[in-house]
């Protein structure tokens, strides 16, 4: 199955999401992903569970605690390349 399939329309040709396919795909990765009970978390699946009992505010608190972190880790590498270029011989 296609997760993204060409259509046309009236106003040229576009690309529609297949929902299903996306669906499946995160339940897939949820499961590989997971958790060992007592040791490991990942924030996805953080996320995941604060959504499925409705904790929305959590959900979205580390939502945006992953937004910065990573907002701040491509400036980091962004402000590194530009000081400390490398230069292919």
């Amino acid at each position: 199955m296609e997760s993204w399939r060409s259509s046309e329309s009236t106003h040229g040709s576009f690309a529609r999401l297949d929902l299903n396919a996306l669906w499946v795909s995160i339940r897939v990765m949820l499961m590989v992903e997971g958790s060992i009970l007592g040791h490991t978390r990942a924030l996805s699946t953080t996320i995941f569970e604060h959504v499925e009992v409705g904790e929305y505010v959590h959900a979205h608190v580390v939502s945006a605690v992953m937004l910065i972190f990573s907002f701040l880790v491509l400036l980091t590498v962004s402000i590194a390349n530009r000081r400390f270029p490398i230069h292919a011989s």
